[in-house]
């Protein structure tokens, strides 16, 4: 499990500093910023939590300030994305400055939930530090924070990803907000399906969830260091348009 984790931490680490190159280029620097933190934060929280494992197999009882370390690096970063998210979402609206200003409120009172429903989850499962698995928690009473929080951050983006496209008014935006709000739904749906539909274990819901924070946090970095669509060369579809034009929400 340690040379997994450590495997991991490599290439987000590798990936993050790639990511330097491209982030001059980026339509939206401040997301592209932060997208860059999240991959680091994630690296951060795996590195921590591999050299905890690596101690807890030497001597059997771990160092709880890594696993908390570990777990507190974690949430940031599963908070920062879904702030990345909500931005994109409501940034890529075109349903006029009235729409706008619903979508920062729902925006903000999202993000709130889900910050406070993430760090009930990491408190309890800092504590958790004599355990191997970097979710062992997830199968308790304490995943439920975690999993209304995960419901509530996809039922946002559904609602505001739905509007954004039948507002949308070519068939390229339409497009962008569909394979945007599948790829957030797949995300923020995947670990209730683990818990939900399967018996798991504890490695298995380690690697299960590691990976799809790997594969998200890598796929959101990318997408925000992409010049904006059209761009010449790149063979890559872009964002919107409308993600570079002033907007009001700055809020979270």
């Amino acid at each position: 499990m340690a040379l997994v984790v450590c495997a991991l931490s490599s290439l987000a680490s590798l990936s993050s500093w790639r990511a330097l190159e491209r982030s001059s280029s980026s339509p939206v620097p401040s997301l592209s910023a932060g997208s860059l933190c999240a991959v680091i934060l994630f690296s951060l929280s795996v590195l921590l939590n591999t050299i905890h494992l690596l101690v807890y197999a030497s001597d059997g009882g771990g160092i709880g300030v890594l696993k908390f370390l570990s777990q507190f690096f974690d949430a940031c970063m599963r908070c920062l994305l879904f702030v990345l998210i909500a931005s994109v979402a409501t940034r890529s609206s075109s349903g006029g400055p009235a729409i706008a200003e619903q979508y920062h409120t729902l925006a903000v009172m999202a993000a709130a939930i889900y910050v406070l429903c993430q760090l009930v989850y990491n408190v309890a499962e800092s504590q958790a530090y004599t355990h191997l698995s970097a979710y062992f928690c997830l199968r308790t009473v304490w995943g439920v924070p975690f999993m209304l929080g995960n419901a509530i951050a996809a039922g946002f983006v559904l609602l505001v990803c739905v509007n954004n496209a039948l507002f949308a008014g070519d068939a390229a935006n339409r497009r962008f907000q569909t394979n945007f709000a599948t790829g957030c739904l797949v995300y923020f749906i995947v670990p209730l399906v683990l818990v939900l539909g399967t018996n798991g274990s504890s490695l298995t819901d380690s690697a299960t969830m590691l990976l799809l924070e790997f594969v998200a946090a890598h796929i959101l970095q990318r997408l925000l260091c992409r010049p904006p669509g059209g761009a010449v060369g790149s063979g890559a579809k872009g964002l919107p348009a409308s993600l570079q034009e002033a907007h009001p929400y700055t809020g979270i």
